[in-house]
């Protein structure tokens, strides 16, 4: 730096009065001053709190829990590789050394299928609860609608009739559609079924009639493919929803 440049006068900030404060450079209004002790920031995050983690609510916990219990794993099992998944791995790892006698693994194996179990137990009598009311409750509606003369009602899905319970066992057999899908399934099935047997009882009279040997061969041919078709038709379909359908027809044409 030269002589000369020292020698200039050095600029320092304007500033300007207004009122009893000095407003310039390093001097801001005093209206808009930061307060001495005040944040200038009130919402802001508090002196001295740490960053922290974000919280995981309870289905994200569950979800990630269940997410990694169900999650497929590769073991050695004798002389091959088996996949199963991981809760299933620890399971079968407690009860091996629960029977090789150690205390511990006995214990958490019996307190955990005692859990499972009781849980099982509950689950199954909430549904044969669910199955008796419900059929109780559409037995009586039908009941109801048969003695009023109603008839343009569509039928309960499922169908009272199409549940069997067994009172014995606690069994529950559905021998029908349980939903509307299956329904329109079941009828579509059930309609190719009646033409099928139409088919049959006429083809059944119309070898009767035929008097040349390769037009009788033909007719039983047909007669006989229509049978194998009947049968698959048969083995899909509960034989209690064919009745059930056929009394309804045969009722509604009374």
């Amino acid at each position: 730096m030269s002589k000369d440049d020292d020698d200039k006068p050095k600029l320092k900030p304007s500033r300007l009065q207004l009122g009893p404060h000095e407003v310039g450079y390093g001097r801001p209004p005093a209206e808009t001053r930061f307060v001495k002790g005040q944040s200038g920031n009130p919402a802001g995050r508090p002196r001295g709190s740490k960053n922290k983690p974000a919280e995981l609510d309870a289905y994200d916990l569950r979800h990630i829990v269940l997410t990694e219990a169900n999650r497929v794993i590769e073991i050695n099992e004798r002389d091959s590789v088996v996949r199963i998944p991981m809760v299933q791995a620890v399971m079968r790892k407690i009860g091996v050394d629960a029977m090789k006698g150690r205390p511990r693994a006995q214990e958490l194996f019996m307190k955990v299928t005692d859990k499972a179990q009781s849980a099982a137990t509950q689950l199954y009598e909430r549904q044969l609860q669910t199955y008796c009311e419900y059929k109780a409750h559409w037995e009586r509606e039908l009941d109801r609608r048969a003695q009023l003369g109603i008839t343009d009602l569509p039928d309960p899905l499922p169908h009272p009739d199409d549940i069997v319970i067994n009172l014995q066992t606690g069994e529950v057999e559905m021998h029908g559609p349980m939903t509307r899908e299956e329904a329109v399934r079941y009828e579509d099935a059930r309609m190719t079924l009646l033409a099928l047997c139409g088919a049959v009882s006429y083809l059944d009279k119309r070898y009767v009639r035929l008097r040349k040997p390769e037009d009788r061969d033909a007719n039983r041919l047909m007669a006989a493919n229509a049978r194998v078709l009947i049968a698959e038709i048969e083995a899909g379909l509960p034989a209690a929803y064919i009745a059930r359908k056929g009394k309804a027809e045969a009722a509604s044409q009374e």
